[in-house]
């Protein structure tokens, strides 16, 4: 394939590719610019990834694994995104499973946000791009069974964290020395300082 069938594949595969980034990430905007920087290592090694069986597969594995070297970066700023219609929605036939059932998409992507971002990317790869945990390993780069685990794990933290209440503002915290002491006052008028 010449460089006029990497924009013939590009211009198949990117919808896609987006999705998954986007679901990836958390954010369109996001998942944007990681396909965008995936696409452009891709091109510089078209020759190579040409002749590839699984050239789908491929890419998926470098966004995740690009995703993964960015979120360790501490110097990149995550910015939460508004609510919009092509977010992801995990809940799909797993509805009987409480940490899937979330309908509110902000919700979602702020809880799947807490995951560590092997988990967060065995979980999307599963449930979001369905694949089995054969694929998930090679996506990963990891075994099977660590696959599983990763899945694993992130569905437990995911139940967990929606078997909790959520509060809906945090509370404010009271101005300086008006809360209460759990021994009483420390200051009175008259007397001053007290034991």
């Amino acid at each position: 394939m010449t460089h006029t069938g990497f924009a013939e594949f590009a211009g198949a595969e990117l919808p896609q590719l987006l999705r998954f980034a986007s679901a990836l990430t958390g954010s369109p905007d996001t998942g944007g610019d990681l396909v965008q920087d995936v696409m452009v290592k891709v091109h510089t090694r078209w020759r190579r990834i040409a002749p590839m069986q699984h050239r789908t597969a491929y890419l998926r594995r470098m966004i995740t694994n690009e995703w993964i070297s960015q979120h360790r970066r501490w110097h990149t700023r995550q910015v939460r995104p508004t609510d919009q219609d092509e977010l992801v929605q995990l809940a799909g036939d797993h509805s009987d499973d409480p940490a899937l059932v979330i309908t509110d998409r902000a919700e979602l992507r702020h809880r799947l946000a807490t995951l560590p971002p092997r988990q967060r990317a065995a979980v999307v790869l599963r449930f979001y791009v369905d694949l089995d945990y054969h694929d998930i390993a090679t996506d990963l780069g990891c075994s099977q069974v660590n696959a599983r685990a990763l899945v694993s794990r992130g569905l437990a933290a995911l139940r967990r964290d929606a078997a909790e209440p959520r509060t809906a503002e945090p509370r404010a915290a009271e101005p300086r020395g008006t809360a209460p002491h759990p021994t009483g006052p420390l200051f009175t008028e008259s007397q001053g300082v007290l034991p």
